[in-house]
């Protein structure tokens, strides 16, 4: 799993954040805000140009720097499926202007039932690709959770204004990169192979740079980390022990490698 970074800066207002998940996509934008005069510029450094132009939007809007970087977080969901991602983790970094600092760990956690010998065979020997390409290699994702922690702590704007860009990037498609169109054609057998009868991130022909990628089911399971009415255990719930969990179960009994 690749990691990524998020560097989000409002000058003026006395916060800045870093979310570790090195690529680039810098957006600048014009945040002069003469009304309330709390803010002249602002600038948003993550992996992916569109992620990049949410953060800016959110700023605009009157977020703060925290609000801007959880709409990147779910921004990158859809446009950097090898990185950014709903279904692992990271770390938040966060310095005020009066030098108050904090961090967040988010860090995926193993599953309850994980245990020394859940990689080997009956004769305890390893299962070549069980750690790597099966649903048991997979830890408790921790993105969410800090995604919640995090806007209880600092956030300025709704949490659904903060998570609908990302729902509006994965139904609508977004124009995927050189560099993710390679991505996509390099891995296509695997995709084949690991989700039999599925379609995700595959088509007819070979992916090239300005194809549009449409990610619907993603974008459905946004739509229910958007639709909250409060945040804390609500937030958590619906995404650890809801409707994606009980997809998560059904995919789990399924038999794999």
């Amino acid at each position: 799993m690749m990691r990524y970074s998020i560097y989000i800066k409002k000058a003026c207002l006395p916060l800045v954040v870093l979310l570790a998940f090195p690529f680039s996509g810098c957006v600048r934008g014009g945040l002069t805000n003469t009304d309330s005069h709390e803010y002249r510029n602002g600038m948003v450094v993550c992996a992916y140009p569109d992620a990049s132009q949410v953060g800016i939007d959110i700023l605009k809007k009157g977020g703060n720097a925290v609000d801007a970087a959880i709409a990147v977080h779910f921004a990158l969901a859809v446009t950097l499926p090898e990185a950014g991602n709903i279904g692992g983790g990271g770390f938040m970094v966060y310095r005020a202007a009066d030098g108050q600092s904090n961090t967040l760990d988010f860090r995926e956690k193993a599953p309850a039932a994980a245990g020394t010998n859940m990689f080997l065979d009956s004769a305890g020997n390893p299962v070549p690709g069980m750690s790597l390409s099966t649903h048991k290699s997979s830890g408790i994702p921790g993105s969410v959770a800090g995604m919640v922690e995090a806007h209880s702590k600092y956030g300025k704007l709704n949490w659904s204004d903060l998570v609908q860009p990302a729902v509006d990037l994965a139904n609508n498609g977004f124009k995927i990169t050189q560099a993710l169109a390679a991505d996509l054609n390099k891995t296509h057998d695997e995709f084949v192979k690991l989700n039999p009868g599925k379609k995700y991130f595959l088509k007819d022909s070979p992916w090239k740079e300005g194809d549009i990628l449409v990610q619907t089911d993603l974008g459905k399971t946004l739509e229910l980390r958007r639709a909250l009415p409060d945040l804390g255990n609500t937030a958590r719930g619906r995404f650890y022990i809801g409707r994606l969990q009980g997809l998560y179960r059904i995919y789990n009994d399924k038999p794999r490698l």
